[in-house]
């Protein structure tokens, strides 16, 4: 026996009983197989995805009283703002609410405040603005990865000195300390995390910081090209390889006519893919190898 369709707006959505109830959807077909119930009720239709947060932050929206709102990594997600792998796909969406309406069921971790904060949309979903979300996710990020999220939004949200002031501001929050570390870190300038996270593992291990994204003009005034990170007393360019580096032909090509016009102008490159990242201590000996060589080669001079 097949089920009787759903009312046409309630096919390809999440929606409260209450709601199917509204548009004639009976009790009994709201227990059919073709619905998933991942929470009391609430029910989703299968043929609707699930596998991503911002997939599942869809289907629960509904849940959501007129002062709650996603947050914290939930919110980062849903901003695009740096993660790391470990909490990119959480299982579960934090959701936060003000005046003591803390949300309580499976699949939800619940927060509570006692004020409304700036509220953004993303992704179409009422979500903590992302200087908010930063600050909740001191939580469960480190300094570096605090710093790299930080970097993320200077660059499209707010300034440094925003960063400074809600610190200052922010009291007792959990991770305090990480944030008051991680704000003296950040830097304008990154293009993307990877990068931040890179000038971030040299610092870390006692190198001088590099600059970020240097324009480089050659000794006749050419400009030659944008490096993501350099020391340019030593002309060394330290650069991040995406796997679009070596998978796509043209931008192969690209990139060696460009190091080769760089190298005319006698800078040395050190080339840093996703594994060397793995193994940190390695990618510094060989960018203080390389910082070694130019210090020798600019005292021959």
């Amino acid at each position: 026996m097949f089920a009787r369709p759903l009312p046409l707006l309630l096919r390809n959505t999440s929606f409260t009983v209450r709601e199917g109830r509204r548009r004639g959807v009976s009790r009994s077909r709201m227990r059919g197989r073709d619905l998933v119930r991942p929470t009391r009720s609430l029910r989703v239709p299968r043929v609707v995805p699930l596998d991503t947060v911002e997939l599942r932050a869809r289907a629960y929206r509904p849940l959501l009283g007129a002062n709650q709102w996603f947050s914290h990594t939930t919110a980062a997600a849903l901003w695009g703002l740096a993660l790391p792998a470990r909490l990119r796909d959480e299982p579960v969406l934090h959701v936060t609410g003000a005046n003591g309406r803390q949300m309580r069921r499976p699949g939800v971790v619940g927060h509570r405040t006692r004020s409304v904060p700036r509220i953004g949309t993303a992704a179409g979903l009422p979500t903590s603005d992302p200087l908010r979300t930063w600050l909740d996710c001191a939580a469960v990020l480190s300094v570096r990865e605090l710093t790299v999220m930080g970097d993320q939004l200077i660059e499209r949200w707010c300034s440094l000195d925003d960063l400074r002031v809600a610190v200052s501001r922010a009291g007792g929050i959990r991770g305090i300390t990480r944030l008051r570390a991680a704000v003296e870190l950040v830097r304008p300038g990154s293009e993307s995390p990877m990068e931040s996270a890179l000038r971030l593992v040299l610092v870390d291990h006692g190198l001088p910081e590099p600059e970020c994204n240097l324009d480089v003009r050659g000794s006749d005034g050419r400009f030659l090209g944008r490096v993501d990170l350099a020391y340019p007393e030593l002309r060394i360019a330290i650069e991040y390889e995406g796997r679009h580096h070596q998978e796509d032909r043209a931008t192969y090509l690209r990139d060696i006519a460009r190091r080769e016009r760089f190298e005319a102008e006698r800078w040395a490159f050190v080339l840093v893919t996703d594994g060397d990242l793995v193994d940190e201590r390695r990618l510094v000996d060989r960018v203080r190898r390389r910082r070694a060589e130019r210090s020798s080669d600019a005292q021959r001079v």
